[in-house]
């Protein structure tokens, strides 16, 4: 038996598990619509009746005691209140009474300071 044979043996037999819907994945036509229907409606209905802004939980990664965990954290609730002005003024409230309690270092007490500089000078 040469080895295109073994090959093409292989491939019938195994090939169609990698190529090919099985048995228990495929949905309908009828179904796949119904999805399809449901995640348009749910995507412009309106509005999401809980939701919690990004930057509240991003808020809380400022009590931690790693450095790193914070600074990133200040960085992202920084470029959340550049990108979204709306948000602006409570990321500063934010950055200002927490960044306040809890600051590991010296520097990153300056650096929460420069940021929030630059966030009042933006709007």
């Amino acid at each position: 038996m040469n080895l295109t044979s073994k090959f093409r043996s292989l491939l019938r037999t195994a090939g169609g598990y990698w190529t090919s819907n099985r048995a228990g994945r495929s949905i309908s036509a009828k179904k796949a619509k119904k999805i399809q229907k449901h995640a348009y409606e749910k995507r412009f209905s309106g509005g999401i009746e809980n939701y919690t802004p990004l930057y509240s939980e991003i808020a809380e990664q400022l009590s931690d005691h790693r450095v790193q965990v914070v600074e990133a954290a200040i960085l992202s609730l920084y470029k959340i209140g550049l990108n979204f002005p709306e948000h602006k003024g409570e990321i500063i409230d934010i950055l200002q009474s927490k960044g306040a309690e809890i600051l590991p270092s010296e520097e990153l007490g300056k650096y929460l300071q420069e940021k929030i500089r630059r966030l009042k000078e933006q709007g």
